[in-house]
């Protein structure tokens, strides 16, 4: 199989980076922070928190958040395109709606977003696109305590596999929206094949829309879609967990 070529960071993006890396050369004393340090908070390793400062990789939403909560930060210091992309949202993040930190800075919701529980799903549970709307009825879900906002749709999964390796770990939850449009570069909850769903990175170009694993020795990397159906929603969060009481009985 061809390897899938990486594609070069915009110039924004590479601002982006540039920006974030100062913003944690002038902070690290201060918090104590190497990144390795930071890998350990972030939940990824340490060479994609440096392909991240270095520029190689560029940044998203979810790397961003975890950034911003670290290095105490509105997301806006070193991205105002994801600042801007999170506010489309319809997110809050503070109460000047303007700090962009999560979930510190978290002060509170508007209208149909909240902080708290919500159903945690069985991969099982997701057999075609249509079954992801029964998290509405949380009766039937163990419920989850999840430290982002979200939406009265939104519902939580166990990440297993290493298709999205070094960006997610084994046993972390990951926060899906089905609610929330999706962009390019979103990483989403997906149809990969007949009855079959993963986590992937959607890829949006002229020549077509794929569904890419981050881990480079994935088989199968590459998976195009015809239409958006096969997407349930992007995933708009994540996190490890800490202890057992973070399930609801």
């Amino acid at each position: 199989m061809t390897a899938t070529k990486k594609r070069q960071l915009t110039q924004e993006e590479a601002l982006e980076c540039e920006k974030l890396n100062d913003i944690f050369q002038a902070k690290k004393s201060e918090f104590g922070l190497t990144q390795e340090k930071m890998a350990f908070k972030m939940g990824i390793t340490q060479p994609a928190v440096g392909h991240y400062l270095n520029g190689r990789n560029p940044l998203n939403i979810q790397s961003a958040l975890k950034f911003s909560e670290i290095l105490q930060v509105p997301v806006k210091d070193f991205s105002p395109r994801l600042s801007n992309e999170l506010k489309s949202l319809g997110l809050i993040f503070s109460k000047d709606d303007d700090a962009g930190i999560w979930p510190s800075g978290l002060a509170e919701t508007s209208g149909n977003y909240r902080s708290g529980s919500l159903p945690l799903l069985q991969w099982k549970d997701i057999t075609s696109v249509g079954d992801a709307q029964k998290a509405r009825n949380r009766d039937k879900h163990p419920s989850l305590l999840s430290p982002f906002a979200h939406s009265q749709q939104a519902f939580a999964l166990k990440y297993c596999g290493d298709s999205m390796s070094p960006e997610y770990r084994e046993g972390e939850y990951v926060l899906v929206e089905p609610s929330f449009s999706f962009k390019h570069n979103n990483d989403v909850l997906a149809q990969i094949a007949p009855g079959r769903f993963g986590i992937r990175r959607i890829q949006i170009t002229s020549e077509g829309t794929y569904l890419l694993a981050v881990n480079s020795s994935h088989p199968n990397r590459k998976i195009e879609i015809i239409d958006s159906s096969a997407v349930i929603g992007p995933i708009t969060g994540s996190w490890q967990p800490r202890h057992s009481s973070t399930l609801i009985p």
